[in-house]
Protein backbone atom coordinates (compact mmCIF):
# COMPACT_ATOMS: atom_id res chain seq x y z
CA UNK A 1 0.00 0.00 0.00
CA UNK A 2 1.45 3.35 -1.06
CA UNK A 3 0.91 6.43 1.10
CA UNK A 4 -0.09 9.46 -1.00
CA UNK A 5 1.92 12.52 0.08
CA UNK A 6 2.96 15.95 -1.17
CA UNK A 7 6.58 16.81 -1.93
CA UNK A 8 6.97 18.92 1.21
CA UNK A 9 5.89 15.94 3.36
CA UNK A 10 8.94 13.91 2.37
CA UNK A 11 11.15 13.43 5.45
CA UNK A 12 13.46 10.94 7.16
CA UNK A 13 10.56 9.28 8.99
CA UNK A 14 9.36 7.89 5.66
CA UNK A 15 12.67 6.25 4.70
CA UNK A 16 12.06 2.71 3.39
CA UNK A 17 8.30 3.41 3.29
CA UNK A 18 6.24 3.07 0.11
CA UNK A 19 4.91 6.45 -1.01
CA UNK A 20 3.06 8.00 -3.95
CA UNK A 21 3.76 11.43 -5.44
CA UNK A 22 1.73 13.23 -8.12
CA UNK A 23 3.07 16.25 -9.96
CA UNK A 24 4.74 17.76 -13.00
CA UNK A 25 8.14 16.94 -14.47
CA UNK A 26 10.56 19.79 -13.82
CA UNK A 27 13.71 18.03 -15.04
CA UNK A 28 14.55 14.67 -16.56
CA UNK A 29 18.10 13.34 -16.95
CA UNK A 30 18.81 10.13 -18.83
CA UNK A 31 22.08 8.41 -17.86
CA UNK A 32 21.58 5.22 -19.82
CA UNK A 33 20.73 2.53 -17.28
CA UNK A 34 19.47 5.13 -14.81
CA UNK A 35 17.11 8.08 -15.26
CA UNK A 36 16.55 10.87 -12.75
CA UNK A 37 13.28 12.82 -12.69
CA UNK A 38 12.62 15.95 -10.65
CA UNK A 39 8.90 16.11 -9.95
CA UNK A 40 7.24 19.32 -8.77
CA UNK A 41 3.93 20.02 -7.09
CA UNK A 42 2.53 23.16 -5.47
CA UNK A 43 4.52 22.57 -2.28
CA UNK A 44 8.05 21.55 -3.30
CA UNK A 45 9.96 19.15 -5.54
CA UNK A 46 11.52 15.71 -5.18
CA UNK A 47 13.94 13.51 -7.08
CA UNK A 48 12.93 10.15 -8.54
CA UNK A 49 15.47 7.45 -9.43
CA UNK A 50 14.40 5.03 -12.17
CA UNK A 51 16.52 1.93 -12.86
CA UNK A 52 13.94 -0.78 -13.63
CA UNK A 53 14.14 -1.78 -17.29
CA UNK A 54 10.37 -1.67 -17.86
CA UNK A 55 10.08 1.73 -16.19
CA UNK A 56 12.97 3.10 -18.26
CA UNK A 57 10.88 2.45 -21.38
CA UNK A 58 8.16 4.63 -19.88
CA UNK A 59 10.59 7.40 -18.89
CA UNK A 60 11.88 7.48 -22.47
CA UNK A 61 8.44 8.84 -23.44
CA UNK A 62 8.29 11.44 -20.66
CA UNK A 63 9.08 15.09 -21.37
CA UNK A 64 9.20 18.23 -19.25
CA UNK A 65 5.87 19.31 -17.71
CA UNK A 66 4.24 15.93 -18.21
CA UNK A 67 1.89 15.24 -15.30
CA UNK A 68 2.86 11.90 -13.76
CA UNK A 69 2.21 9.63 -10.80
CA UNK A 70 5.18 7.99 -9.10
CA UNK A 71 5.00 5.11 -6.63
CA UNK A 72 8.10 3.85 -4.92
CA UNK A 73 10.24 3.52 -1.81
CA UNK A 74 11.91 6.51 -0.17
CA UNK A 75 15.68 6.18 0.25
CA UNK A 76 18.57 8.25 1.53
CA UNK A 77 20.79 9.55 -1.25
CA UNK A 78 24.48 8.66 -1.22
CA UNK A 79 26.42 11.37 0.62
CA UNK A 80 28.19 12.57 -2.52
CA UNK A 81 24.85 12.98 -4.36
CA UNK A 82 23.04 15.10 -1.77
CA UNK A 83 21.62 18.28 -3.29
CA UNK A 84 21.88 21.09 -0.72
CA UNK A 85 19.80 23.41 -2.91
CA UNK A 86 16.69 21.23 -2.47
CA UNK A 87 14.78 20.93 0.80
CA UNK A 88 14.35 17.24 0.00
CA UNK A 89 17.89 16.97 -1.36
CA UNK A 90 18.98 14.22 1.05
CA UNK A 91 16.26 11.85 -0.11
CA UNK A 92 15.04 10.27 -3.33
CA UNK A 93 12.24 7.95 -4.39
CA UNK A 94 13.19 4.63 -6.01
CA UNK A 95 10.45 4.24 -8.61
CA UNK A 96 8.38 1.04 -8.64
CA UNK A 97 5.47 2.29 -10.76
CA UNK A 98 5.12 5.24 -13.13
CA UNK A 99 1.88 6.43 -14.72
CA UNK A 100 1.62 9.27 -17.23
CA UNK A 101 -1.50 11.20 -16.20
CA UNK A 102 -1.35 13.77 -19.00
CA UNK A 103 1.12 14.74 -21.70
CA UNK A 104 2.43 18.16 -22.63
CA UNK A 105 3.02 19.57 -26.09
CA UNK A 106 6.16 21.51 -26.91
CA UNK A 107 6.48 24.28 -24.34
CA UNK A 108 5.93 27.86 -25.60
CA UNK A 109 8.41 29.04 -22.94
CA UNK A 110 10.50 27.59 -20.13
CA UNK A 111 8.86 27.28 -16.71
CA UNK A 112 11.36 29.46 -14.89
CA UNK A 113 11.27 32.95 -13.39
CA UNK A 114 13.77 34.60 -15.73
CA UNK A 115 12.39 33.53 -19.08
CA UNK A 116 12.08 35.79 -22.11
CA UNK A 117 8.44 35.03 -22.88
CA UNK A 118 6.24 37.93 -23.94
CA UNK A 119 3.32 39.05 -21.79
CA UNK A 120 0.90 37.93 -24.50
CA UNK A 121 2.40 34.45 -24.48
CA UNK A 122 2.24 34.26 -20.68
CA UNK A 123 -1.42 35.26 -20.73
CA UNK A 124 -2.29 32.81 -23.51
CA UNK A 125 -0.65 29.98 -21.56
CA UNK A 126 -1.59 31.27 -18.13
CA UNK A 127 -1.78 27.78 -16.63
CA UNK A 128 1.90 27.31 -17.49
CA UNK A 129 2.94 30.76 -16.30
CA UNK A 130 1.34 30.09 -12.90
CA UNK A 131 3.67 27.11 -12.43
CA UNK A 132 6.60 29.51 -12.17
CA UNK A 133 7.76 29.96 -8.57
CA UNK A 134 7.48 33.75 -8.68
CA UNK A 135 3.87 33.65 -9.87
CA UNK A 136 2.93 30.83 -7.52
CA UNK A 137 4.23 32.76 -4.51
CA UNK A 138 2.12 35.78 -5.50
CA UNK A 139 -1.01 33.60 -5.56
CA UNK A 140 -0.11 32.11 -2.17
CA UNK A 141 0.58 35.56 -0.68
CA UNK A 142 -2.76 36.90 -1.93
CA UNK A 143 -4.57 33.94 -0.37
CA UNK A 144 -2.79 34.46 2.96
CA UNK A 145 -3.57 38.20 3.02
CA UNK A 146 -7.28 37.57 2.40
CA UNK A 147 -7.27 34.89 5.11
CA UNK A 148 -5.70 37.34 7.60
CA UNK A 149 -8.23 40.04 6.68
CA UNK A 150 -11.16 37.67 7.17
CA UNK A 151 -9.88 36.39 10.50
CA UNK A 152 -9.13 39.86 11.86
CA UNK A 153 -12.43 41.45 10.86
CA UNK A 154 -14.46 38.45 12.04
CA UNK A 155 -12.82 38.75 15.47
CA UNK A 156 -13.93 42.41 15.46
CA UNK A 157 -17.57 41.28 14.97
CA UNK A 158 -17.75 42.22 11.28
CA UNK A 159 -20.16 40.22 9.12
CA UNK A 160 -19.00 39.08 5.70
CA UNK A 161 -21.89 39.63 3.28
CA UNK A 162 -22.22 38.94 -0.43
CA UNK A 163 -23.96 41.62 -2.47
CA UNK A 164 -25.49 41.22 -5.97
CA UNK A 165 -23.34 41.54 -9.07
CA UNK A 166 -26.27 42.24 -11.42
CA UNK A 167 -27.44 45.68 -10.29
CA UNK A 168 -29.23 48.79 -11.50
CA UNK A 169 -26.99 51.33 -13.18
CA UNK A 170 -26.21 54.25 -10.87
CA UNK A 171 -24.37 57.54 -11.54
CA UNK A 172 -20.85 57.07 -10.22
CA UNK A 173 -17.40 58.23 -11.25
CA UNK A 174 -16.91 55.76 -14.10
CA UNK A 175 -18.88 54.06 -16.87
CA UNK A 176 -20.75 50.84 -16.07
CA UNK A 177 -20.30 47.52 -17.78
CA UNK A 178 -23.79 46.67 -19.06
CA UNK A 179 -25.32 43.19 -19.45
CA UNK A 180 -28.48 42.86 -21.59
CA UNK A 181 -31.46 41.13 -19.97
CA UNK A 182 -32.87 38.14 -21.87
CA UNK A 183 -36.22 38.31 -20.06
CA UNK A 184 -36.74 42.08 -20.09
CA UNK A 185 -36.03 43.10 -23.68
CA UNK A 186 -34.31 46.46 -24.05
CA UNK A 187 -33.24 46.56 -20.40
CA UNK A 188 -29.76 46.09 -19.00
CA UNK A 189 -28.08 45.07 -15.78
CA UNK A 190 -24.94 46.89 -14.66
CA UNK A 191 -21.94 45.23 -13.06
CA UNK A 192 -21.14 46.98 -9.75
CA UNK A 193 -18.43 49.62 -9.54
CA UNK A 194 -18.64 49.08 -5.77
CA UNK A 195 -21.19 47.57 -3.33
CA UNK A 196 -22.00 51.09 -2.07
CA UNK A 197 -25.82 50.97 -2.06
CA UNK A 198 -26.05 47.45 -0.65
CA UNK A 199 -23.68 48.06 2.25
CA UNK A 200 -25.69 51.17 3.17
CA UNK A 201 -28.85 49.06 3.13
CA UNK A 202 -27.08 46.64 5.49
CA UNK A 203 -26.41 49.54 7.88
CA UNK A 204 -30.07 50.59 7.75
CA UNK A 205 -31.02 46.97 8.48
CA UNK A 206 -28.99 47.12 11.70
CA UNK A 207 -26.03 45.03 10.51
CA UNK A 208 -23.61 47.55 11.94
CA UNK A 209 -20.31 46.02 10.80
CA UNK A 210 -19.95 44.69 7.28
CA UNK A 211 -17.09 43.65 5.02
CA UNK A 212 -16.66 41.95 1.69
CA UNK A 213 -13.79 40.92 -0.58
CA UNK A 214 -15.64 42.44 -3.52
CA UNK A 215 -15.20 42.14 -7.26
CA UNK A 216 -15.77 45.51 -8.94
CA UNK A 217 -16.01 46.60 -12.57
CA UNK A 218 -15.42 49.93 -14.29
CA UNK A 219 -15.60 50.41 -18.04
CA UNK A 220 -12.44 52.47 -18.34
CA UNK A 221 -9.16 52.26 -20.18
CA UNK A 222 -6.48 50.39 -18.25
CA UNK A 223 -3.96 52.47 -16.33
CA UNK A 224 -1.27 51.68 -13.83
CA UNK A 225 -3.65 52.35 -10.94
CA UNK A 226 -6.97 51.43 -12.57
CA UNK A 227 -8.16 48.19 -14.16
CA UNK A 228 -11.57 47.34 -15.69
CA UNK A 229 -11.97 44.46 -13.21
CA UNK A 230 -10.44 44.41 -9.74
CA UNK A 231 -10.85 43.18 -6.16
CA UNK A 232 -11.21 45.50 -3.20
CA UNK A 233 -11.71 45.20 0.54
CA UNK A 234 -15.06 46.88 1.10
CA UNK A 235 -16.35 47.62 4.60
CA UNK A 236 -18.81 49.81 6.47
CA UNK A 237 -19.59 50.57 10.12
CA UNK A 238 -22.44 52.30 11.95
CA UNK A 239 -22.43 54.40 15.14
CA UNK A 240 -18.68 54.88 14.98
CA UNK A 241 -16.42 57.65 16.25
CA UNK A 242 -13.08 58.65 14.81
CA UNK A 243 -11.18 57.64 17.96
CA UNK A 244 -12.68 54.13 17.95
CA UNK A 245 -12.04 53.81 14.22
CA UNK A 246 -8.36 54.75 14.52
CA UNK A 247 -7.85 52.33 17.40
Amino acid sequence: MFKIIKCNQINNKLINKKIEINGWVKKIRNHGKVTFINIRDRYDEAQILVSDEKLLKITSQIKMEYCIKIQGKLNLRPLELINREMKTGELEIIAENIDIISKCNELPFMIEDNNNASDNSKLEYRYLDLRREEQKQKIILRSKVIHIIRNHLTKQDFLELETPTFVKSTPEGARDFLVPSRIHKGHFYALPQSPQIYKQLAMIAGLDKYFQIARCYRDEDSRGDRQPEFTQLDLEMSFIKKKIYLN
